[in-house]
């Protein structure tokens, strides 16, 4: 599809289709769970629970609401992680955790020559503090930081300053890949029959996700790392793995004629936690297999997608935690893609699971009020035009990215969450997609959450026939 001729172009700022139905959420059986010592595979996360089609780590507690803020980071903290906890105020929670590796900056640049150049002046910046380089692509790199530099304070005061023309430095953010409470684990998939498949499609749809295993995934082309799903061997995929081929499965069985490429993230971030290792990763992670997923080069991109399913993310503040870095890289690589290929990509972002107006990233970069705050606080400490760079994309991903809330019949789902960002609903309750199971005997599963209202949308957006749950516009994600 050409730039000029997207049929969906026009409809991002009016509703276009019926409003959502889906069935009541399943609750999912457990077992007992394994002793919580530190020698569980799940470190100090907690617990081993087995349920039907999954174990997960967990706190030994079957509401992963009742985990407090405080005890999540302090897990997430013992990993060695940066994790700290920071104010959202007006946005439904009062706090929220942000997650970042440690010790590692991500820089991202408008082209290869200013990529290098925003290297060498971040590095001057922080004065000797950078002590290692790694180049992701051309228009990304992550910076190795001395140890015991990161703080709150660092990324509220420091990183504004750390912006350029041309170029955006922010925390390596971590995020698990599945976007349901955060760090929590919840919203087990269970057994389903095979579901009938949909009709039409036509370009293309990269979805970025966890990765496949090393069986196939029928009518889906996998890229990237494969990973092991059952890595203690007990016969249950272990946490959240297979996200990535659900999703891609379900845009896949909803729009047939579409080609739908996975390009699986690599992660492993968890070090003293094996079974979450594969399952968590960062935005270099993401931006890495964006790159390899359109072939980019200094010069353009070798593949095109029309239609990019991002059912991943994490949240943020007004003015911290926006994730500037991989705003700017999605604004570059679907610049770069219409002017090399006249293909400019939509983005479809889950718009997350907190349950409240809580800005959920990549997705938010449609807010305006969590931009500009961003972009003020650049404007402070920064020269005059840097804060409007800023502006500059967010109102290009406004445009072009479609934030995808959840939604059942007349109203929204309890754990989708919302705002006038949020400018698509589609039905993400009691999903149906491949689910890569034993032990369910048709290798389908049903799963809830924004992720898979995501994968709705872009089925839709890519042509798919007989979607009649998707709604797009501006505001209809309202709280």
């Amino acid at each position: 599809m050409s730039t000029t001729s997207h049929p969906w172009r026009a409809l991002l700022a009016a509703a276009v289709i019926l409003a959502a139905c889906a069935t009541t959420i399943a609750v999912p059986a457990t077992s007992t769970p394994t002793t919580a010592a530190a020698s569980s595979p799940c470190g100090p996360l907690g617990w081993i629970r087995g349920y039907e089609l999954n174990d997960r780590c967990n706190y030994g507690l079957l509401d992963p609401t009742l985990i407090t803020d405080l005890g999540l980071l302090n897990a997430l903290s013992q990993l060695g992680l940066f994790a700290t906890l920071t104010p959202c105020l007006g946005q439904g929670l009062s706090t929220a955790a942000v997650v970042a590796m440690p010790d590692e900056l991500l820089v991202t640049a408008s082209s290869a020559q200013r990529l290098g150049e925003a290297v060498a002046e971040v590095s001057g910046r922080l004065d000797g503090s950078v002590i290692g380089v790694t180049t992701l692509n051309p228009l990304a790199a992550t910076l190795s930081l001395r140890p015991r530099i990161l703080s709150e304070a660092f990324l509220r005061q420091v990183i504004p300053t750390l912006q350029g023309r041309g170029f955006s430095t922010d925390l390596n953010y971590l995020e698990p890949a599945l976007p349901n409470y955060a760090f929590r684990p919840a919203g087990n998939p269970l057994p389903a029959d095979k579901p009938v498949s949909g009709q039409g499609g036509s370009g293309s749809v990269l979805v970025v996700d966890s990765p496949a295993d090393a069986a196939a995934t029928p009518g889906v082309t996998t890229i990237g790392p494969r990973t092991d799903y059952d890595v203690d061997g007990n016969g249950l995929v272990d946490e959240d793995h297979g996200h990535g081929v659900y999703v891609a499965s379900l845009v896949k069985r909803l729009a047939p004629g579409t080609r739908v490429v996975l390009a699986g993230v690599d992660g492993g971030h968890l070090g003293a936690s094996e079974r979450w290792s594969p399952m968590v990763f960062s935005d270099a992670d993401v931006i890495a297999a964006l790159g390899a997923g359109f072939g980019l080069s200094a010069t353009g991109v070798a593949q095109p997608f029309d239609v990019v399913n991002l059912s991943l993310g994490g949240a943020g503040c007004a003015g911290i935690a926006s994730r500037l870095a991989l705003g700017r890289f999605l604004r570059d690589l679907a610049d770069l893609s219409a002017s090399t290929t006249g293909i400019r990509p939509v983005y479809v972002a889950a718009a997350g699971n907190d349950g409240g107006n809580v800005k959920h990233f990549p997705a938010a970069w449609r807010d305006g009020p969590t931009m500009e705050a961003a972009a003020l606080a650049v404007d402070l400490v920064s020269p005059p035009g840097v804060g409007d760079e800023i502006r500059a994309i967010h109102d290009e991903l406004r445009a072009g990215m479609l934030a995808v809330g959840s939604r059942t019949g007349g109203g929204r789902d309890s754990f989708s969450n919302c705002g006038m960002w949020v400018n698509a609903v589609a039905a993400g309750r009691n999903t149906v997609s491949r689910y890569p199971s034993p032990p369910s005997s048709t290798g389908f599963a049903r799963w809830s959450g924004t992720s898979f209202a995501t994968a709705r949308v872009s089925a839709a957006v890519a042509g798919g026939q007989g979607i009649t749950d998707v709604m797009v516009g501006n505001g209809v994600g309202h709280c």
